[in-house]
């Protein structure tokens, strides 16, 4: 059985002993507020004669504020819930965690470029010579580099690992392999293939046979 507790509130200026559940004590002595004051109003406007009367006004504009907030609500629901399909509909959630952190967005962004074919990743091979990298941009045409690793290891031929946007239209990489074979440069498209993409571009060129390397790093 629910415990009931006695509350004293006091509504027109008349002093009355309600009871309520445990607990509930607060709310009931602001509803006993709310409707003194909303009593006291429309006393005070001189309307109203009669207190069973005003007790009926009290109820009525109670009853309409009520209504006002339920249609308010549920105006705000319907937007929540608008919200939310858009949000379902239109947005993807990138979960940062154990799997993903900022190192590894530049691998999701390099993968989502080459699915959608608009970029291609190749092994290139280039003459150990100055000017070699202005005649290979050359051959590569109006295309934007996207990466270039390479590291000195033959005394007269260079292998560079490079990310090159393609045209759109253009059909594809093909095309950049065939321009790049005229232009005499030996190219590997490496596009599709993991293992290169995660690990031998770090690896180009191997073992530099110098003495007394210097390694700048630089922005």
């Amino acid at each position: 059985m629910t415990d009931l507790e006695a509350v004293q509130v006091t509504i027109l200026e008349q002093n009355y002993t309600l009871t309520c559940p445990s607990g509930k004590e607060a709310n009931l002595r602001r509803a006993a507020e709310t409707l003194d004051k909303t009593l006291q109003n429309i006393k005070a406007s001189g309307r109203v004669m009669g207190l069973e009367r005003m007790a009926v006004m009290a109820a009525l504009n109670m009853s309409a504020e009520l209504i006002d907030t339920q249609m308010q609500l549920e105006t705000l629901e319907t937007a929540l819930a608008q919200l939310d399909k858009t949000v379902t509909d239109t947005l993807i959630a990138v979960s940062t965690g154990a799997n993903l952190n900022f190192d590894r967005l530049r691998h999701v962004a390099e993968r989502a470029e080459i699915g959608e074919g608009r970029e291609a990743v190749i092994a290139a091979q280039i003459p150990e010579r100055a000017g070699s990298f202005k005649g290979f941009c050359k051959a590569l045409g109006d295309r934007n580099i996207t990466e270039f690793n390479y590291r000195y290891s033959h005394e007269s031929q260079a292998q560079v690992f490079v990310g090159v946007t393609l045209k759109s239209g253009e059909g594809g990489r093909e095309p950049l392999l065939e321009e790049l074979s005229s232009a005499n440069i030996s190219a590997v498209d490496l596009s599709d293939n993991e293992m290169a993409k995660t690990h031998i571009r770090y690896m180009v060129g191997g073992h530099a046979a110098v003495e007394h390397e210097v390694v700048y790093r630089f922005t």
